[in-house]
């Protein structure tokens, strides 16, 4: 009975000195990818723009936002802000 308790101590611990250098690697990898998302999605440019159209009987003015880069940190890291007016086109 002792023999198997010591077994079974030895391959607890070594279970348990594997796994945690195995969860810290988890963790970091789940925060780099959580920061490469959160840096995808400061990247999107929400610019749109459409052109008017007129025939003989009517004009239809277009239209255009542009989704500026704004320092908003103050340590240099540029991230988008808030969109600017629209612009109309052709009034």
């Amino acid at each position: 009975m002792a023999l198997v308790s010591t077994e079974l101590l030895l391959l607890t611990t070594t279970l348990v000195v594997g796994v945690a250098p195995g969860l810290v690697a988890l963790r970091d990898a789940a925060n780099a990818e959580m920061s490469e998302l959160a840096q995808a999605a400061c990247c999107l440019n929400q610019s749109y723009s459409f052109s008017g159209m007129s025939n003989s009987a009517s004009f239809t003015g277009g239209a255009a936002a542009v989704d500026t880069m704004v320092n908003v940190q103050g340590n240099g890291n540029r991230i988008f802000g808030v969109p600017a007016e629209p612009e109309i086109i052709g009034d």
